[in-house]
């Protein structure tokens, strides 16, 4: 097997895998933007080809091919957006040293696409990101977590795009984050919020 067979083989299984489990496309395609070192527009071709054997999922695959075909640039943002985090504790680093390290990778995220660095499958697009942000606070209130005699703290709070999304539904919500740029774009979206 050629080396250019086994990076395709690698797409195919990753995308047989997302099928199996009923994965979303834009889950699968972030899947692809990290366990990948190909380009949006050959993982698409992948994803189109695998519709002959996968015709039940046709459709899913076609939404992937759609997502990664037109959106090049987009996908090598994703891609970068994921690069910067490494969550692996390195060889004798201490948690000061880890804490140091992924604060400063979620600086470099956030610099790259502030909506990518809270969520991949939201592929960098803020009106994904909200959607998603909708869902969870959906399952939130369902869990009678929220409320107006809640305090609610969130942790690892990223953008800030939960406390924006929970202000008007808790007492009180604080958000932390180890990214200082992070936590700046945070105040900035959550600017003039009671």
């Amino acid at each position: 097997m050629t080396t250019a067979e086994r990076v395709r083989s690698t797409a195919r299984h990753i995308l047989e895998d997302c099928m199996a489990t009923d994965l979303s496309a834009e889950v699968a395609v972030a899947r692809l933007a990290v366990e990948t070192d190909m380009r949006a527009p050959e993982l698409a071709d992948v994803a189109l080809d695998m519709r002959t054997s996968a015709v039940e999922q046709r459709g899913w695959l076609e939404d992937i091919a759609v997502l990664l075909s037109g959106k090049a640039d987009a996908f090598d943002s994703l891609r970068s957006t994921a690069a910067s985090v490494c969550h692996d504790r390195l060889r004798g680093e201490t948690g000061e040293m880890t804490i140091r390290r992924l604060a400063e990778g979620f600086d470099e995220a956030v610099a790259i696409s502030p909506a990518a660095s809270v969520q991949l499958s939201s592929l960098g697009d803020e009106e994904k990101l909200t959607a998603a942000t909708a869902e969870i606070v959906s399952w939130l209130e369902r869990q009678d977590f929220t409320g107006a005699d809640k305090t609610i703290l969130d942790i690892g709070s990223g953008i800030g795009r939960f406390e924006c999304a929970l202000h008007a539904r808790a007492k009180h919500i604080v958000g932390i984050d180890i990214s200082p740029r992070m936590v700046a774009v945070a105040r900035r979206r959550c600017a003039g919020l009671g």
